[in-house]
């Protein structure tokens, strides 16, 4: 699909293609959308309300994954995983503790959100009280991308394989870190 039949797809079903397609795809079609704006597709409140909205249904359908999905899994393959129960009681924990922190900066990263979202669910953080910080971290990245997509209109949407790049390579320096810290060998008390 290009560019081109986006705008063209956008202008003419407007809010009934683009709320779906910001549940599946977060910035590019944020850009897209502040660029229908540009256009005149919608009233640039009215673009941002959509994409925020479409960005927290897509967030909440993550923590379900992890809430209801991933219990529905025979225990010995969420061992496998990396998933045994000292682990996701270790990850309620984090969660507890400093999941707020960890949620806006997964949202800021853009990489980690997923994997994030969904060990949220799986910790059993309180949905509203995880709601509250995806809110917090939506609303600016949302701001940013749409603002990028009026003011540099169709020249934006070519930063959209950038930051998908940017993104798997911030995902992969994550996965080595946090390979690097779950098999480093712990001191524990003798």
């Amino acid at each position: 699909m290009t560019f081109d039949t986006l705008i063209a797809d956008v202008a003419s079903h407007g809010v009934t293609i683009l709320l779906p397609l910001s549940i599946i795809e977060g910035p590019i079609i944020t850009i897209l959308a502040g660029y229908a704006s540009r256009l005149g597709v919608f009233p640039i409140p009215v673009a941002f309300a959509i994409v925020v909205l479409g960005d927290l249904i897509g967030d909440t359908l993550f923590y379900l994954l992890g809430r209801r999905g991933l219990r529905r899994i025979p225990a010995n393959w969420l061992s496998r995983l990396g998933l045994a129960p000292d682990r996701v009681t270790s990850l309620s924990e984090h969660f507890a503790e400093k999941g707020g922190r960890t949620l806006i900066l997964a949202k800021i990263s853009h990489s980690a959100g997923a994997a994030v979202m969904v060990a949220a669910g799986l910790a059993r953080m309180p949905y509203w009280t995880y709601l509250w910080f995806n809110v917090l971290g939506t609303l600016p990245k949302s701001a940013v991308f749409l603002a990028l997509g009026y003011v540099l209109g169709e020249a934006a949407t070519r930063l959209g394989p950038s930051i998908t790049i940017g993104s798997l390579i911030m995902l992969g320096l994550m996965a080595v870190g946090g390979a690097a810290w779950w098999f480093w060998p712990r001191n524990t008390p003798q």
